[in-house]
Protein backbone atom coordinates (compact mmCIF):
# COMPACT_ATOMS: atom_id res chain seq x y z
CA UNK A 1 0.00 0.00 0.00
CA UNK A 2 1.12 3.86 -0.96
CA UNK A 3 0.21 4.76 2.61
CA UNK A 4 2.57 1.86 4.15
CA UNK A 5 5.05 2.79 2.48
CA UNK A 6 5.09 6.25 3.19
CA UNK A 7 5.07 5.59 6.84
CA UNK A 8 7.82 3.66 5.77
CA UNK A 9 9.57 6.54 4.18
CA UNK A 10 9.81 4.42 1.11
CA UNK A 11 12.31 1.97 2.95
CA UNK A 12 11.80 -1.94 2.65
CA UNK A 13 9.91 -3.15 5.88
CA UNK A 14 13.11 -5.28 6.79
CA UNK A 15 15.13 -1.86 7.44
CA UNK A 16 12.09 0.16 8.38
CA UNK A 17 12.20 -2.20 11.43
CA UNK A 18 15.73 -1.44 12.32
CA UNK A 19 14.85 1.95 11.74
CA UNK A 20 11.84 1.88 14.32
CA UNK A 21 15.02 0.02 16.65
CA UNK A 22 17.33 3.19 16.21
CA UNK A 23 14.03 5.44 16.78
CA UNK A 24 12.71 3.60 19.95
CA UNK A 25 16.69 3.42 21.26
CA UNK A 26 17.48 6.64 21.36
CA UNK A 27 14.13 8.57 22.34
CA UNK A 28 13.67 5.63 25.03
CA UNK A 29 17.68 6.62 26.25
CA UNK A 30 16.79 10.14 26.06
CA UNK A 31 13.91 9.48 28.15
CA UNK A 32 15.64 7.81 30.87
CA UNK A 33 18.72 10.38 31.30
CA UNK A 34 16.16 13.20 31.58
CA UNK A 35 12.89 12.00 33.49
CA UNK A 36 15.28 9.74 35.72
CA UNK A 37 17.86 12.27 36.05
CA UNK A 38 15.22 14.72 36.77
CA UNK A 39 13.51 12.75 39.72
CA UNK A 40 16.67 12.07 41.23
CA UNK A 41 17.78 15.55 41.29
CA UNK A 42 14.25 16.87 42.41
CA UNK A 43 13.06 14.39 44.83
CA UNK A 44 16.46 12.39 46.31
CA UNK A 45 18.84 14.65 46.43
CA UNK A 46 16.59 17.67 47.85
CA UNK A 47 15.36 14.53 50.71
CA UNK A 48 12.06 15.43 49.91
CA UNK A 49 9.28 12.14 49.55
CA UNK A 50 9.43 10.69 45.95
CA UNK A 51 5.63 10.86 44.94
CA UNK A 52 4.11 7.76 43.45
CA UNK A 53 3.73 9.31 39.83
CA UNK A 54 7.76 9.50 39.92
CA UNK A 55 7.59 5.95 41.17
CA UNK A 56 5.31 5.08 38.18
CA UNK A 57 7.69 6.85 35.72
CA UNK A 58 10.70 5.30 37.02
CA UNK A 59 8.91 1.62 36.32
CA UNK A 60 7.91 2.65 32.75
CA UNK A 61 10.92 4.28 31.59
CA UNK A 62 13.03 0.84 33.20
CA UNK A 63 10.57 -1.43 30.83
CA UNK A 64 10.74 0.61 28.04
CA UNK A 65 14.29 0.27 27.66
CA UNK A 66 14.37 -3.40 28.81
CA UNK A 67 11.80 -4.19 26.50
CA UNK A 68 13.48 -2.44 23.55
CA UNK A 69 16.34 -4.03 23.85
CA UNK A 70 15.23 -7.70 24.73
CA UNK A 71 11.72 -8.02 23.15
CA UNK A 72 12.14 -5.90 19.88
CA UNK A 73 16.25 -5.49 19.39
CA UNK A 74 16.90 -9.35 20.21
CA UNK A 75 13.78 -10.66 19.65
CA UNK A 76 12.69 -9.27 16.61
CA UNK A 77 14.86 -7.78 14.67
CA UNK A 78 17.92 -9.70 15.47
CA UNK A 79 16.01 -13.07 15.72
CA UNK A 80 12.97 -12.04 13.69
CA UNK A 81 10.48 -13.45 16.52
CA UNK A 82 6.68 -12.78 15.69
CA UNK A 83 5.76 -13.61 18.99
CA UNK A 84 8.33 -11.27 20.84
CA UNK A 85 7.75 -8.62 18.56
CA UNK A 86 4.11 -9.05 19.54
CA UNK A 87 5.01 -8.66 23.28
CA UNK A 88 6.70 -6.13 22.46
CA UNK A 89 3.64 -4.40 20.84
CA UNK A 90 1.77 -5.32 23.99
CA UNK A 91 4.24 -3.72 26.21
CA UNK A 92 4.59 -0.28 24.54
CA UNK A 93 0.94 -0.14 24.27
CA UNK A 94 0.23 -1.20 28.20
CA UNK A 95 3.23 1.67 28.82
CA UNK A 96 1.53 4.00 26.62
CA UNK A 97 -2.06 3.53 28.47
CA UNK A 98 -0.03 4.47 31.58
CA UNK A 99 1.44 7.55 30.36
CA UNK A 100 -1.73 8.88 28.75
CA UNK A 101 -3.17 8.51 32.31
CA UNK A 102 -0.47 10.30 34.41
CA UNK A 103 -0.66 13.48 31.83
CA UNK A 104 -4.61 13.38 31.85
CA UNK A 105 -3.82 13.16 35.71
CA UNK A 106 -1.72 16.15 35.69
CA UNK A 107 -4.45 17.71 33.34
CA UNK A 108 -7.22 17.14 36.00
CA UNK A 109 -4.77 19.29 38.31
CA UNK A 110 -4.68 22.26 36.16
CA UNK A 111 -7.68 23.33 34.75
CA UNK A 112 -7.51 26.72 35.94
CA UNK A 113 -4.25 26.76 34.38
CA UNK A 114 -4.76 27.48 30.45
CA UNK A 115 -1.19 27.32 29.39
CA UNK A 116 -0.32 24.03 31.88
CA UNK A 117 -3.39 22.26 30.08
CA UNK A 118 -2.53 23.34 26.98
CA UNK A 119 1.36 21.43 27.45
CA UNK A 120 -0.02 18.30 28.73
CA UNK A 121 -2.36 18.29 25.37
CA UNK A 122 0.01 18.96 23.36
CA UNK A 123 2.28 15.74 24.54
CA UNK A 124 -0.35 13.75 24.67
CA UNK A 125 -0.46 14.68 20.59
CA UNK A 126 2.78 14.42 19.90
CA UNK A 127 3.54 11.18 22.19
CA UNK A 128 0.53 9.63 20.46
CA UNK A 129 1.53 10.73 16.72
CA UNK A 130 5.51 9.01 17.71
CA UNK A 131 4.33 5.78 19.46
CA UNK A 132 1.57 5.56 17.10
CA UNK A 133 4.36 5.41 13.64
CA UNK A 134 6.67 3.20 15.70
CA UNK A 135 3.76 0.82 16.55
CA UNK A 136 2.49 1.30 12.76
CA UNK A 137 5.87 0.25 11.09
CA UNK A 138 5.92 -2.18 13.14
CA UNK A 139 2.71 -4.19 12.49
CA UNK A 140 3.03 -4.10 8.66
CA UNK A 141 6.21 -6.42 9.82
CA UNK A 142 4.17 -9.23 11.36
CA UNK A 143 2.51 -10.73 9.12
CA UNK A 144 5.40 -11.33 6.52
CA UNK A 145 7.40 -12.69 9.25
CA UNK A 146 4.57 -15.16 10.65
CA UNK A 147 4.07 -16.26 6.80
CA UNK A 148 8.02 -16.85 6.57
CA UNK A 149 8.42 -14.07 4.21
CA UNK A 150 12.27 -13.02 3.87
CA UNK A 151 12.63 -9.67 5.74
CA UNK A 152 16.24 -8.56 4.88
CA UNK A 153 18.25 -8.28 7.36
CA UNK A 154 15.60 -9.54 10.02
CA UNK A 155 16.39 -12.72 11.95
CA UNK A 156 19.46 -13.85 11.39
CA UNK A 157 21.45 -12.10 13.79
CA UNK A 158 24.14 -9.47 14.19
CA UNK A 159 26.93 -10.19 11.71
CA UNK A 160 24.15 -11.10 8.89
CA UNK A 161 22.50 -7.77 9.62
CA UNK A 162 26.15 -5.76 9.74
CA UNK A 163 27.06 -7.83 6.81
CA UNK A 164 24.16 -6.66 4.40
CA UNK A 165 24.21 -2.90 5.34
CA UNK A 166 28.07 -3.00 4.38
CA UNK A 167 27.04 -4.82 1.18
CA UNK A 168 24.56 -2.47 0.35
CA UNK A 169 25.62 1.43 1.56
CA UNK A 170 22.81 3.14 -0.06
CA UNK A 171 20.19 1.90 2.12
CA UNK A 172 22.22 1.79 5.08
CA UNK A 173 23.29 5.60 4.45
CA UNK A 174 19.05 6.63 4.16
CA UNK A 175 18.45 4.45 7.54
CA UNK A 176 20.68 6.10 9.52
CA UNK A 177 19.83 9.56 7.22
CA UNK A 178 16.25 9.01 8.00
CA UNK A 179 16.93 8.03 11.58
CA UNK A 180 18.99 11.41 12.07
CA UNK A 181 16.39 13.22 10.78
CA UNK A 182 13.37 12.13 12.82
CA UNK A 183 14.64 11.92 15.77
CA UNK A 184 15.77 15.87 15.45
CA UNK A 185 12.42 16.67 14.13
CA UNK A 186 10.76 14.19 17.38
CA UNK A 187 13.22 16.40 19.97
CA UNK A 188 12.02 19.98 18.44
CA UNK A 189 8.73 19.05 18.51
CA UNK A 190 8.53 17.58 22.11
CA UNK A 191 11.23 19.40 23.77
CA UNK A 192 11.69 22.65 21.90
CA UNK A 193 8.63 23.83 20.78
CA UNK A 194 7.60 22.93 24.44
CA UNK A 195 9.58 25.00 26.11
CA UNK A 196 8.90 27.83 23.91
CA UNK A 197 5.41 27.66 23.06
CA UNK A 198 3.81 26.80 26.47
CA UNK A 199 6.88 27.35 28.90
CA UNK A 200 6.99 23.55 29.65
CA UNK A 201 9.21 23.00 32.86
CA UNK A 202 12.54 21.45 31.54
CA UNK A 203 15.61 20.85 33.03
CA UNK A 204 19.34 20.15 32.23
CA UNK A 205 20.77 22.02 29.60
CA UNK A 206 17.00 22.76 28.06
CA UNK A 207 16.38 26.18 28.45
CA UNK A 208 19.89 27.06 29.05
CA UNK A 209 20.85 30.76 27.68
CA UNK A 210 24.42 30.09 27.63
CA UNK A 211 26.05 30.98 23.75
CA UNK A 212 27.47 27.20 23.65
CA UNK A 213 23.77 25.68 24.54
CA UNK A 214 22.25 27.91 22.09
CA UNK A 215 24.87 27.47 19.34
CA UNK A 216 24.71 23.61 19.03
CA UNK A 217 20.83 23.09 20.67
CA UNK A 218 19.09 25.34 17.69
CA UNK A 219 21.03 26.80 15.39
CA UNK A 220 23.68 23.72 14.72
CA UNK A 221 20.44 21.07 15.18
CA UNK A 222 17.91 22.65 12.87
CA UNK A 223 20.83 23.14 10.19
CA UNK A 224 21.32 19.57 10.42
CA UNK A 225 17.76 18.55 9.89
CA UNK A 226 18.10 20.57 6.83
CA UNK A 227 21.60 18.97 5.69
CA UNK A 228 20.13 15.53 6.76
CA UNK A 229 17.01 15.77 4.45
CA UNK A 230 18.86 17.15 1.62
CA UNK A 231 21.38 14.11 2.07
CA UNK A 232 18.67 11.50 1.99
CA UNK A 233 18.07 13.40 -1.28
CA UNK A 234 21.15 12.84 -3.06
CA UNK A 235 21.30 9.48 -1.95
CA UNK A 236 17.89 8.42 -3.25
CA UNK A 237 18.29 10.08 -6.35
CA UNK A 238 21.80 9.01 -7.00
CA UNK A 239 23.49 12.31 -6.83
CA UNK A 240 27.16 11.52 -6.53
CA UNK A 241 28.37 14.41 -7.39
CA UNK A 242 26.29 16.69 -5.43
CA UNK A 243 27.04 13.75 -2.75
CA UNK A 244 30.55 14.48 -2.03
CA UNK A 245 30.27 17.93 -1.62
CA UNK A 246 27.57 17.34 0.35
CA UNK A 247 29.90 15.30 2.48
CA UNK A 248 32.17 18.27 2.89
CA UNK A 249 29.03 20.39 4.50
CA UNK A 250 28.22 17.47 6.91
CA UNK A 251 31.70 17.20 8.09
CA UNK A 252 31.61 20.90 8.82
CA UNK A 253 29.01 20.44 10.94
CA UNK A 254 30.78 17.74 13.24
CA UNK A 255 33.68 19.84 13.25
CA UNK A 256 31.59 23.07 14.73
CA UNK A 257 29.78 20.52 17.19
CA UNK A 258 33.02 19.34 18.41
CA UNK A 259 35.01 23.08 18.82
CA UNK A 260 31.44 23.75 20.84
CA UNK A 261 31.68 20.53 22.96
CA UNK A 262 35.25 21.77 23.81
CA UNK A 263 34.37 24.96 24.58
CA UNK A 264 31.04 23.83 26.92
CA UNK A 265 33.74 21.39 28.47
CA UNK A 266 35.67 24.52 30.00
CA UNK A 267 32.84 27.25 30.10
CA UNK A 268 29.63 25.53 30.97
CA UNK A 269 27.65 23.40 33.74
CA UNK A 270 24.37 22.46 34.48
CA UNK A 271 22.10 23.17 37.49
CA UNK A 272 23.51 19.46 39.09
CA UNK A 273 26.31 17.71 37.75
CA UNK A 274 23.79 14.43 37.11
CA UNK A 275 22.64 16.55 33.89
CA UNK A 276 26.10 18.25 33.16
CA UNK A 277 27.88 14.28 33.07
CA UNK A 278 24.90 13.14 31.01
CA UNK A 279 24.53 16.13 28.48
CA UNK A 280 28.19 15.35 27.96
CA UNK A 281 27.67 11.81 27.54
CA UNK A 282 24.98 12.26 25.02
CA UNK A 283 26.77 14.97 22.92
CA UNK A 284 29.23 12.69 22.52
CA UNK A 285 27.33 9.81 21.55
CA UNK A 286 25.64 12.03 18.76
CA UNK A 287 29.01 13.32 17.68
CA UNK A 288 30.14 9.45 17.39
CA UNK A 289 26.76 9.16 15.62
CA UNK A 290 27.25 11.25 13.12
CA UNK A 291 30.31 10.56 12.35
CA UNK A 292 29.47 7.06 11.50
CA UNK A 293 26.24 8.43 8.96
CA UNK A 294 29.25 10.43 7.50
CA UNK A 295 31.24 7.43 7.19
CA UNK A 296 28.39 5.62 5.31
CA UNK A 297 26.99 7.76 2.87
CA UNK A 298 30.66 8.41 2.24
CA UNK A 299 30.42 4.55 1.16
CA UNK A 300 27.78 5.37 -1.18
CA UNK A 301 30.58 7.29 -3.44
CA UNK A 302 33.31 5.56 -3.02
CA UNK A 303 32.85 2.78 -6.03
CA UNK A 304 32.79 5.89 -8.75
CA UNK A 305 35.99 8.04 -6.74
CA UNK A 306 38.19 6.15 -8.67
CA UNK A 307 36.27 5.28 -11.49
CA UNK A 308 37.37 7.51 -14.79
CA UNK A 309 33.45 7.73 -15.14
CA UNK A 310 33.26 9.26 -12.15
CA UNK A 311 32.31 12.99 -13.86
CA UNK A 312 30.46 11.62 -16.93
CA UNK A 313 28.18 10.08 -14.48
CA UNK A 314 27.79 13.37 -12.69
CA UNK A 315 26.77 15.40 -15.63
CA UNK A 316 24.14 13.39 -16.31
CA UNK A 317 22.38 13.80 -12.56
Amino acid sequence: MVSDAWFRFGLPLGSALVLVGFLDTAINLFSAWMDLGGIFVFHVNQATKVDPVAIVWIVIITVYNLSNLGLLWIGGILRGSVSLLIAWIVTTVVCGVIVLGIWIYSMSLGWGDWRSFLSEMYMILTFLLVTGYLLNVTIQCLKPLKDGEPLEPIGKGVRHLLKFYRDDPTLAAKCLLISELVVIAEYVFTRQVLQFAFEGDLAGHEGDTSAGIIAEEYVIRWLRFIISGVGIYFVHKGKVLQLKYWGLIYLGSIIASTGIFIYLLIEWNAEHPLFTIGYYLTFLMSLVYRVWILYTSMQVIQPYISSSSFLTLNENN
